[in-house]
């Protein structure tokens, strides 16, 4: 009776070190990018992750904050206005890497021609835990359309995707990594009710000398097979966070697990590809205050 106590206690115990083996990635909306780049995480069996269901970029913080998760992607635009209305996200998080730039996708009724003809229409704007929401809340405003002057729907891209086909919102934000994979799922024939809202240079000229988070892009034609034309956007960049209270062996495994497997990645989503040396010390020299700590005392 005496062994077979020994070997419950045994077994109890190495479920419970495999637990804390189990690395928790928060991702984002199910289709976007976010969502699954992180998916392709578990293609790494060394990397032991687990990933966590999330709305998107302020949910992934406080899932951070809350310890319900580990690492986690977030638009750098939501990062910083959160930690300017919260200390504790300065005290328990940091930036490890950039990953990505997110390409604005700004889709509408193609009835609307023009920026200035979604005022008075309505607009899902993204959850209210979103990078999303932030993002389309600030580029519609730097674009001279106050939030008072849209009917704002807050709906995740999934749940407005289909709304907008039916003709029940006029248009939609997602922001997000090239391709999206809910919109590359869609067929050609959806020119018909959907089109990618082009920025007109005089806007994107604008925004690009009043605020430097967002930078000018293009999405090129036929990145989506409905998609005739290629479209002038806007994009920000997306970071790879960390909780500060993590070991440094867990935050050195996962990151070195990272640029070990970084072929794997990148052939199971291009956006990993932005992963890299060069890329992570312009930033570092840019906002060092961002950063987590093992990373700058490694990075010279």
């Amino acid at each position: 009776m005496k062994n077979k106590i020994i070997v419950i206690l045994l077994l109890i115990f190495l479920s419970q070190c495999k637990e804390k083996e189990e690395t928790l990635f928060a991702g984002g909306f199910i289709g976007g990018t976010y969502d699954t780049m992180a998916k392709s995480l578990q293609d790494i069996p060394a990397l032991k992750v687990k990933v966590v269901n999330s709305n998107g970029s302020l949910d992934n913080i406080n899932l951070l904050l809350d310890q319900k998760a580990d690492f986690a992607l977030t638009q750098v635009d939501m990062y910083y206005s959160a930690k300017l209305g919260n200390a504790a996200i300065h005290q328990k998080t940091a930036i490890l890497l950039p990953v990505l730039q997110d390409e604005i996708h700004l889709l509408v009724n193609p009835s609307i021609k023009k920026v200035s003809d979604l005022k008075g229409k309505k607009i899902a704007i993204g959850h209210s835990v979103s990078g999303i929401k932030a993002t389309s809340i600030s580029v519609l405003r730097l674009c001279g359309i106050d939030f008072d002057q849209i009917i704002a729907m807050e709906l995740g891209p999934e749940e407005a995707l289909p709304k907008l086909l039916n003709q029940e919102i006029d248009a939609l934000f997602i922001v997000s990594g090239l391709p999206v994979k809910i919109l590359s799922a869609l067929p050609e024939s959806s020119s018909e009710k959907i089109q990618l809202l082009s920025l007109d240079n005089s806007v994107l000229d604008k925004i690009k000398a009043d605020n430097k988070v967002y930078q000018r892009s293009i999405i090129p034609e036929k990145t989506y097979v409905w998609q005739k034309e290629s479209v002038n956007t806007l994009q920000v960049q997306t970071v790879l966070l960390a909780r500060k209270d993590l070991s440094a062996k867990h935050v050195s495994t996962f990151v070195n697990g990272l640029f070990s497997n970084l072929e794997t990645l990148i052939s199971a989503h291009p956006e990993w590809r932005g992963i890299n040396q060069t890329s992570l010390k312009e930033k570092l020299t840019v906002m060092p205050e961002f950063f987590h700590p093992l990373v700058k005392a490694k990075v010279k």
